[in-house]
């Protein structure tokens, strides 16, 4: 799913013309505000999602702050 996920991104940037970039850090906002919604997390605790630019890879964190 992590390369069709890049090539989708790409094909809107060259048809609508909005940047890559922009595009994947709504998808890794949208993807922590979802997993907010159903992890349990103390108030100490930092959560991140991450979408590796090249592979497409998807990586969650959790963290003790």
């Amino acid at each position: 799913m992590s390369q069709e996920l890049l090539a989708i991104i790409e094909q809107i940037e060259r048809e609508k013309g909005i940047k890559k970039e922009i595009m994947l850090e709504a998808v890794e906002s949208a993807m922590l505000s979802a997993a907010k919604r159903v992890i349990d997390l103390k108030p100490d605790e930092e959560f991140k999602v991450q979408i590796d630019r090249v592979t497409g890879e998807i990586r969650a964190f959790r963290n003790n702050g």
